[in-house]
């Protein structure tokens, strides 16, 4: 492409008017400068072939014209090559710049011959950038059959003409060759001059992807995923299109959720309790467990006494041993569940009873869960003892309480305490025990006086540990 010819026609006429006198024609001086262009030479230092001042002139314009458009031929290319301009964007040179220029010009022909357009545009942009979309228009043009594309216009006379068609045309939007054409997005109305917008939405196909609503604008349109709203017990899926069953026993608090197991349902879960023992509470979450002594659903006979732990029951029959006999006094007194308590009570005579230091037996029941977070020592039983923490006679016995058989695992331990003036002896469970667990405490309060047991009390407490937490 020789743009150089387009730039310099009336150039040429206006010096040859000007000096006359030169030996050496501008037509000379202009050759001379496409020459040094052509060798890629600084055209704003030339050596002079004249030292006519126009001559000088039609040396570097003639020069930087063969320049520039060698310039922009290399961006044509890079169109044509790459069908982007991306490569001319690391540098911000003048000649980078130029073939940016022509890429992006070449890019917008391509464009107009893609969707149908006339290779004419009309667009405001100068007049080089028409003439190379023009050119790469034309160039692919599927009408051309291999012949050469059509001149580039010599003068602005062809675009003038074009120009005053498209004003006669009154086209609402775009105008080729006097001809109204649409941008996309919109199509000519039946007056073929008036634009309006295409429903993009009605078309048969769609133009949103499945599980997305078509919404038509002003020349194009969007897709909004649907909008679905989940009730309680579901929530939307990977790709948001449906609702799907949220599985609250798989939550990470899944097992918090029920005290015993958590079944789900859709929408839902259901919690369940074990099969005897325990009934379902109101919140419908919690089991609660059932007192079959209370329900008289026990099977303890007449003789024994239905004790009720944790899941279930017990049928218990404390007898007093020979010398003893149940005594309705309270002390030593235990503070949980059943108690019974035998005194001694010897024959006249009978110096083996009166020389037993034993006093009384005790028995208690206590139901213990399996504990589910065992973080600190438990206090199960308090034993009360009548005898103040400080005596007026200094011979008056210390109590000292000990654990003489039943420990499992060494899981229990027996502290003294004093409360409100009184000594008490605390029963506390210092290890976890994963039930079903039964074990017989014995436990000896013992008085001592001169480092001598003068007399003791024993107590027995029935520890039933449920195989649950609740």
């Amino acid at each position: 492409m020789d743009l150089s010819v387009i730039v310099l026609l009336s150039l040429c006429g206006f010096l040859r008017g000007q000096e006359t006198t030169d030996p050496i024609s501008l037509d000379d001086c202009c050759k001379d400068g496409k020459e040094r262009g052509q060798e890629s030479q600084d055209c704003t230092s030339l050596p002079l072939i004249s030292e006519s001042t126009t001559c000088r002139i039609a040396q570097e314009q003639c020069c930087t014209a063969v320049l520039e458009d060698n310039i922009c031929t290399s961006g044509i290319n890079v169109a044509k090559d790459q069908g982007s301009c991306d490569a001319l964007l690391s540098s911000s040179t003048c000649e980078t710049k130029t073939a940016k220029t022509c890429c992006e010009c070449c890019l917008l022909g391509r464009a107009a011959q893609e969707r149908g357009l006339s290779c004419d545009l009309t667009l405001a942009v100068w007049y080089q950038c028409g003439l190379v979309s023009r050119a790469c228009c034309v160039d692919r043009s599927p009408n051309s059959d291999g012949k050469p594309a059509p001149e580039l216009p010599k003068a602005q006379g062809d675009a003038q003409n074009t120009e005053d068609q498209c004003k006669a045309a009154g086209c609402s939007q775009s105008c080729f060759n006097g001809s109204c054409a649409c941008l996309e997005g919109y199509k000519l109305k039946a007056d073929a001059k008036t634009c309006e917008d295409i429903n993009e939405c009605l078309s048969v196909t769609g133009p949103c992807p499945s599980g997305h609503m078509c919404f038509n604008t002003v020349g194009s349109y969007t897709c909004q995923r649907h909008s679905v709203t989940c009730g309680r017990g579901y929530h939307l899926n990977a790709d948001g299109s449906r609702c799907v069953d949220i599985d609250e026993c798989a939550l990470p608090t899944g097992g918090h959720i029920c005290s015993y197991r958590c079944h789900n349902t859709p929408g839902s879960f259901l919690c369940t309790c074990p099969a005897t023992g325990y009934t379902l509470a109101p919140n419908g979450r919690s089991c609660q467990d059932i007192d079959e002594c209370v329900t008289s659903t026990h099977s303890c006979s007449e003789s024994e006494s239905c004790f009720n732990i944790q899941g279930g029951y017990k049928c218990l029959n404390f007898d007093c041993p020979a010398n003893y006999r149940r005594s309705g006094d309270t002390r030593p007194r235990v503070d949980r569940a059943d108690f019974i308590r035998c005194v001694k009570s010897c024959q006249p005579n009978d110096i083996s009873c009166m020389l037993n230091p034993i006093l009384s037996f005790s028995h208690t029941a206590i139901s213990l869960p399996t504990f589910r977070e065992f973080n600190k020592p438990e206090e199960i039983v308090f034993l009360r003892s009548p005898t103040p923490s400080h005596l007026p006679h200094m011979d008056s016995p210390e109590i000292v309480y000990d654990i003489l058989e039943g420990n499992v695992q060494n899981s229990f331990d027996i502290i003294k305490r004093l409360d409100h003036g009184m000594i008490v002896g605390v029963v506390r469970q210092v290890k976890p025990l994963v039930g079903p667990v039964s074990s017989v405490l014995k436990l000896a309060m013992n008085y001592v006086t001169n480092g001598v047991v003068s007399h003791r009390n024993i107590i027995n407490v029935h520890i039933y540990v449920s195989e649950f937490w609740f």
